[in-house]
């Protein structure tokens, strides 16, 4: 199986530095990002069905049909979504092993993985696309790759519109 995962444009929450696990569309900036990006050769197309995502999926593959996944969604950041970063309070939350913090109402990294990876489980053969959001690809990446997770996304960034492909199975 192929896939190319691809990080949704700037959003309002991106450019506002703010948690962003609530539904804000693109900036004019991310739909020029995502008008940008040539669209792979792929069977199928999902996204994640928060606005910034589906509004991108839309623009690069403006000819095909895109599927819908809740379980493609951003981590949750509970009471810190839609927060500035710099509002937020860690000191509490970082003394917890990174795959499991969450601040109420969220998520851990291992919530996120267990549901990327649970939808991974139920694709069929093929070259698929996935449209969606820079933690939950980069968990992706290091599940499929078998790398550690944190030291994945500690030492690898995600911009705006990025493509990463991978093949495995």
């Amino acid at each position: 199986m192929k896939l190319y995962l691809i990080k949704h444009g700037q959003s309002v929450a991106n450019k506002e530095k703010r948690h962003g696990a609530f539904n804000d569309p693109l900036t004019e900036e991310g739909i020029n990002q995502a008008k940008s990006v040539k669209a792979p050769d792929c069977d199928l197309v999902y996204a994640s069905d928060m606005i910034r995502a589906l509004q991108t999926a839309k623009i690069i593959f403006h000819d095909k049909e895109i599927i819908l996944d809740s379980r493609l969604r951003e981590k949750n950041c509970g009471i810190y979504s839609g927060l500035k970063i710099a509002e937020c309070d860690y000191s509490n939350i970082n003394k917890m092993d990174f795959m499991k913090r969450k601040v109420l109402g969220g998520e851990s990294l291992i919530d996120v993985q267990k549901r990327v990876l649970a939808f991974v489980s139920e694709l069929p053969e093929g070259s698929h696309a996935i449209v969606a959001h820079g933690t939950l690809l980069r968990v992706l990446v290091a599940s499929l790759q078998k790398k550690d997770i944190k030291k994945y996304i500690l030492e690898n960034q995600m911009d705006n519109c990025d493509v990463i492909t991978i093949k495995f199975r």
